[in-house]
């Protein structure tokens, strides 16, 4: 009876009333679910944010604990205390620590400091809240444990006690003759709680008994704490044990507020859209509005299936009321997608240089290789050479603004647009461009669709290296760097994104080890990757088994006589063969044996030195000296002994350090460089010019010479840029009164300019490569004769 008084109108209502209720009950979900998922990425991010920043904070509580146990076991009076077990004195020492710097100022807050024997039995300790269990048994477990040149490395570890976190570094003390130890307790919440400066956050640290060790004022109360979105992570030490948590809150209003300001746009849409339809029904235009209506449908429903539905469009057709209402659709689906895609934008995006970042390198990676008829392409994995030096000396604002303007110059040498497509959108991936990613650090990753020449590629690479060539003027500095590439060709070098990855990398470490710019994988490199693995554990075997030889090049004069040569070590591998020593020289700083080293190195070239003056006398030796060795407190000592057992002209023996060790910390630098120059020691600046030293410090130094860079010298004769800066450098040292060396004399045509330049002394492959020695005094040998041949023929 009731469909009786049933029209067809109203039928036709009806229906589309029900349509518009579906539609907002659409919108409803949609905005639940993005509201979740924002959410859920919000937390995430801010999780990896605490995990990071607790990290570097708890480094930096490391690296100020290292520093004062350092400065404590160079104490004279504490090695005088700790040999004659004097335990008045040792409390005494102890004691004045905390009215020390680090104390007052809370640069660091010490809870104890303890000092043990070469046992690690307890001599002394003094605690500021006068607990005397503070010592870490796992790390004092651990530092009984080693053995050999084990013992001379710095400990640390996260422990907890009674329910409370605490940090301990262990140093031993008395250098390669371990007298005893000192421990530095620290309490890791004083650097825990700058996350809150850190991330602009309120920060709440909680102790493994569950007491707030920390609680920023502004952490809001339960009540309120539902308008926050609260991220905890759990810290663990290296003994697996959970030590500390780290909570961070966020407010998120504001993202409700506009999240809920999109659902009722969208509801307000499809409301519009319901009412448009229910107009067309009336006009009873069934014919021409149904099959509009039934697309519409369908559309939603993709829609709820796949949000990337939203990217399509609706067909504008029908009567003029029905293509109304696809527009309107079509406006709505377009607000809601780029809604959508400024959300995904976040994720795969990096911030810093716009490009796109790590997570949507991968995924469109992985779409070129997922399936067995992909087109062919090149991955190129790129490093920038020398960035590190210029984040530890400039800092790392300039750090990012480098990154951002090379990411420019290689945007510009490449074949790419404007366009990012997301991954969930791979699959319409339409650009044939290349495609330029930053995936962390100073690390660019590139993907060269159909190219797989080798000519091609190569000419990409010199693109790329002649980009970056030109100096990068960053807040008035001129800044140098390099690159260094590695290569891999899908499907020839590997046929899936992982294998493509770690193929290229291995190249790219060959290109950097090599200094050749760029390298194509070869299955042969990976046996030399693995053994670079193995460098640190091999080069404890390495001092004992001798296998390390000192090497010479000539240093020459303007008239072409020899005036010294530079000993450079090689590592006489027993499966490699033969490795310079920028491979080896980074894992013998990080394992703490390069103190030993380079006592090695300097007690084999004072005595070689000694030899050769029968035959050459005035002929010097200039020796390498790294930043950390310029730190080492037994250096002076050993060098004074070395001088007493080879008696030498101390004036024959050259020092050289690059700027970057002298600028580390330039007042240290300026003491022990007065006191290496009192020894009648010849000081040299190496590397200068990419250092970026303060010439002010420079003038303060007790230096005796620089030495031009070989990245300046070698290409001097063809760009001009290069020959001012070289010209720039001996003006200056001529004005100081010093001595200019110049590396990386390749050609008769650089000699000559240099000489015109009146540069002093001459070194590179034009003369001689670094020689074994008893190749070197045979080249010495053949100089001399045939200098005394043309002697007589003149």
């Amino acid at each position: 009876m009731l469909q009786h008084h049933l029209s067809i109108r109203a039928i036709l209502v009806w229906t589309i009333s029900l349509f518009g209720l579906l539609s907002l009950l659409i919108a409803l979900v949609t905005g639940s679910i993005y509201r979740d998922l924002t959410l859920k990425n919000q937390e995430q991010a801010l999780e990896r944010l605490i995990t990071i920043s607790s990290k570097e904070l708890l480094n930096e509580s490391r690296d100020l604990s290292t520093e004062l146990g350092m400065s404590l076991q160079s104490n004279q009076a504490l090695r005088k205390a700790v040999s004659s077990q004097d335990i008045v004195a040792l409390q005494e020492l102890l004691e004045n620590q905390f009215h020390q710097y680090f104390m007052t100022a809370h640069v660091i807050e010490i809870s104890q400091l303890t000092v043990f024997d070469a046992a690690l039995d307890t001599l002394s300790h003094f605690s500021s809240n006068f607990d005397t269990s503070l010592s870490c048994p796992n790390l004092i477990n651990e530092a009984k444990s080693r053995t050999g040149p084990e013992r001379l490395k710095t400990l640390d570890a996260l422990c907890t006690r009674n329910g409370l976190t605490f940090h301990s570094v262990l140093v031993p003390i008395g250098g390669l003759r371990i007298m005893g130890y000192v421990e530095i307790t620290s309490a890791p919440v004083h650097f825990l709680k700058k996350i809150e400066q850190t991330l602009g956050n309120p920060v709440k640290v909680t102790q493994p008994n569950g007491s707030v060790a920390y609680q920023s004022s502004d952490w809001p109360d339960t009540n309120s704490l539902q308008n926050f979105l609260d991220a905890r992570v759990e810290l663990t030490n290296a003994f697996g044990e959970a030590v500390i948590a780290v909570s961070v809150c966020t407010h998120i209003n504001t993202l409700f507020e506009e999240l809920n300001q999109t659902r009722n746009l969208i509801i307000l849409g499809t409301g519009i859209t319901t009412l448009i339809a229910i107009f067309i029904a009336l006009l009873g235009l069934r014919i021409t509005t149904l099959k509009p209506l039934t697309q519409l449908k369908e559309q939603i429903q993709l829609m709820r299936k796949d949000p990337i539905q939203m990217r399509r469009s609706v067909d504008v057709r029908g009567t003029e009321e029905t293509r109304e209402l696809a527009k309107s659709f079509n406006q709505m689906t377009k607000e809601l997608n780029e809604l959508y895609q400024s959300l995904q934008d976040m994720a795969y995006r990096d911030k810093l240089t716009g490009l796109p970042n790590r997570n949507f390198f991968h995924a469109r990676l992985d779409q070129l290789t997922a399936t067995d008829t992909a087109t062919p392409f090149s991955l190129l994995l790129i490093d920038l050479d020398r960035f590190k030096s210029v984040n530890d000396t400039l800092g790392h604002h300039i750090g990012d603004k480098l990154l951002t303007a090379a990411a420019e110059r290689f945007r510009e040498s490449l074949r790419t647009t404007d366009l990012i497509v997301l991954p969930h959108f791979c699959h319409e991936f339409q650009e044939k461009g290349d495609i330029i990613s930053r995936i962390g650090g100073d690390e660019f990753a590139v993907i060269l669709p159909e190219t797989t020449d080798p000519k091609d590629i190569e000419i990409v690479c010199r693109k790329l290296i002649q980009s970056i060539k030109q100096n990068f003027q960053i807040n008035s500095y001129p800044i140098s760097i390099g690159l260094s590439t590695g290569i891999s060709v899908y499907p020839r070098d590997g046929d899936d994104m992982h294998t493509l990855m770690r193929h290229a990398d291995i190249a790219m470490y060959h290109a950097k080890s090599s200094r050749c710019g760029y390298a194509f994988y070869e299955p042969s490199l990976e046996k030399h990757k693995h053994i670079a693995l193995n460098f640190e554990s091999d080069l404890k075997l390495a001092i004992n088994r001798e296998e390390f030889e000192l090497f010479y090049q000539p240093k020459l004069n303007r008239d072409n006589q020899v005036v010294g040569a530079e000993a450079l070590t090689r590592w006489i591998h027993p499966e490699v063969g033969l490795i310079p020593p920028d491979q080896f020289i980074p894992a013998a700083e990080k394992t703490g044996l390069i103190h030993p080293f380079t006592h090695w190195v300097i007690s084999e070239a004072i005595e070689q030195c000694l030899y050769w003056q029968s035959e050459y006398p005035g002929m010097g030796v200039s020796i390498n000296v790294s930043a950390i060795s310029l730190q080492d407190p037994e250096l002076i000592d050993v060098i004074r002994t070395q001088l007493a057992t080879y008696p030498i002209n101390p004036r024959l023996i050259t020092l050289e350090l690059t700027e970057t060790a002298v600028m580390r910390d330039p007042e240290h630098a300026l003491m022990k460089l007065k006191e290496l120059s009192l020894m009648g020691l010849t000081i040299s600046i190496d590397d200068f010019g990419t250092g970026y030293s303060s010439l002010a410090y420079l003038k303060k130094l007790p230096v005796n010479e620089i030495k031009i860079d070989r990245s300046f010298v070698i290409d001097m004769t063809k760009d001009r840029d290069d020959e001012a800066i070289v010209r720039s450098i001996i003006s200056l040292a001529e004005s100081l009164s010093l001595t200019v060396v110049a590396e990386g004399v390749e050609t008769e045509e650089a000699r000559q300019a240099l000489v015109n330049l009146n540069c002093d002394t001459l070194q590179g492959y034009l003369f001689s490569r670094p020689l074994q020695i008893n190749d070197f005094l045979l080249w010495l040998k053949e100089k001399k004769s045939l200098e005394a041949s043309n002697s007589a023929v003149g």
